[in-house]
């Protein structure tokens, strides 16, 4: 997971790799929305390309087949406002619906 925050956005893109050799399907890819935070925009690979949806406090894009030995899908990519936001440390975390899926989490800060 990575992040960039710009002086009205944050943007943030996760890729996933399967490392196992069974192939997998239908995981879901979700990101947490910081309280505050707008959804901006979102997508899979290339703008404007399988958008995600909110859920809750997260937004949710579903993979619909992944192949085994370190294949990758993505980037997924949500753009978030930050007007809501207030000045300091903004905890994000990514994570994939399977088992032994490692969370990322990267934080950044809005002056």
């Amino acid at each position: 997971l990575e992040g960039k925050m710009g002086a009205d956005t944050a943007t943030y893109s996760v890729v996933v790799r399967n490392s196992g050799t069974a192939r997998v399907g239908d995981l879901g890819v979700h990101a947490s929305l910081p309280p505050g935070a707008a959804l901006v925009d979102c997508w899979a690979g290339v703008e404007g390309t399988n958008p995600c949806r909110r859920d809750g406090d997260r937004v949710t894009w579903t993979i619909p087949r992944l192949s085994g030995g370190k294949s990758m899908a993505g980037p997924f990519v949500a753009v978030l406002g930050t007007a809501g936001l207030a000045p300091g440390k903004v905890d994000v975390r990514a994570w994939v619906d399977a088992p032994d899926a490692i969370v990322q989490e990267v934080t950044l800060e809005k002056k």
